[in-house]
């Protein structure tokens, strides 16, 4: 039997076995490591044809800068590394939101070699989504989290290119958040007057996010300084669990004056609870705890909420709803779109945040006109 030799100057060799048939090994330059060391690709093949397929596939992919490694590692293997590792930097919720997120890549593509994932992979998953009529905002999730994954790809040297970053999400609109009036407002500041947690709302109503509203601690209020740190949250993990994580961006943590109505209802509080619950709930506990004094689970404020609008007679909007609320009061009371995003605690520039810096006064400022639009009150009364 004639055995096939390659050409010269192919970067394929010809290797007789043991049993006396022939294989064919080939070595190819690839891009060099990340540390400029340089990188040998090696494969065996069963002929020399398969050789020269694989030589002449790995040129057309470098060319299209859709390899530059050498490895079996799937997209999930990866991805699960990768998740693995993001766990340890955001909160447990982020995380859950992550690994929901990937398992519409890993339904598509998660078997398929890293290096062989391309865009037209990352396109069917946006069509998935949207043909399943899910919102774009959903989509654009997926995407954010799978260009994530596939920029630490990049630099690991494993992929040249990134195949979801020209990919655009796709999808039914999401319903638009709706903003309370200011007389709605009011109507809502009036209700929760007689509620035994009516600083807490008040605070929902300054645009706190519910997280934040319900890991306030009374450490973490200086009633003489008339300020309150916001420097953590309590979150639902899985309907089950309730626990206490980090602000939910870097930003989030900030330290908010107090207008001079909710530093009056903090007082009165206090005095509360002390009578009720003893000084150590008022020295470490959460402001936001229930008649039997245990801390106040992410569900039961939302029904609440709910309630209350119902009670309030102003539309049914979500809790959420009640941050979009105070943004548009404060923009209203001609509130400098820097400061409201600083006391809102936004991780996004918010137009000219980015060129303009919150100070105390300003922040002192945007909280009493908002005490003013709760209560119906003009901006300066």
């Amino acid at each position: 039997m004639k055995i096939a030799q390659p050409r010269d100057g192919e970067p394929i060799r010809l290797v007789i076995k043991q049993d006396g048939t022939p294989s064919y090994r080939v070595v190819l330059d690839g891009d060099p490591f990340p540390n400029g060391k340089r990188r040998q690709l090696r494969s065996t093949h069963r002929t020399l044809g398969d050789a020269r397929t694989h030589v002449a596939t790995h040129k057309t992919d470098r060319e299209r800068g859709l390899l530059i490694a050498q490895t079996r590692q799937t997209f999930k293997e990866y991805a699960e590394t990768w998740l693995a590792i993001r766990a340890r930097r955001v909160r447990e919720v982020t995380s859950r939101s992550y690994a929901s997120c990937l398992a519409h890549a890993y339904a598509a593509f998660g078997d398929k070699a890293l290096a062989r994932v391309t865009r037209a992979d990352v396109e069917q998953v946006v069509e998935r989504l949207s043909t399943a009529g899910r919102s774009k905002r959903r989509a654009s999730l997926v995407l954010f989290v799978l260009r994530s994954v596939f920029n630490d790809a990049v630099h690991d040297g494993l992929i040249g290119r990134n195949p979801a970053a020209r990919v655009e999400a796709a999808g039914r609109e999401a319903k638009q958040r709706e903003a309370l009036s200011r007389a709605d407002l009011g109507k809502l500041c009036q209700h929760f007057a007689t509620d035994r947690l009516y600083p807490c709302w008040l605070l929902t109503l300054n645009g706190l996010r519910r997280s934040e509203v319900l890991g306030l601690k009374w450490s973490d209020v200086d009633l003489d300084s008339r300020t309150v740190r916001i420097e953590r949250g309590r979150v639902d993990v899985d309907g089950k669990r309730t626990i206490e994580t980090p602000t939910k961006t870097r930003r989030g943590t900030r330290t908010l004056p107090l207008s001079s109505d909710l530093l009056a209802a903090l007082h009165r509080l206090r005095e509360a609870q002390l009578a009720e619950f003893g000084a150590e709930q008022v020295r470490s506990g959460y402001l936001a705890v229930d008649a039997a004094g245990e801390p106040m689970r992410p569900e039961r404020w939302t029904d609440l909420w709910k309630e209350a609008c119902v009670a309030a007679k102003v539309p049914s909007v979500t809790l959420h709803a009640a941050r979009h609320s105070s943004v548009t009061a404060m923009r209203d009371a001609e509130v400098p779109d820097h400061i409201v995003a600083a006391f809102h605690g936004h991780d996004e520039y918010v137009m000219r945040s980015v060129y303009s810096h919150a100070d105390a006064t300003g922040l002192s400022v945007a909280a009493e006109a908002l005490a003013a639009a709760l209560n119906g009150r003009s901006p300066g009364a």
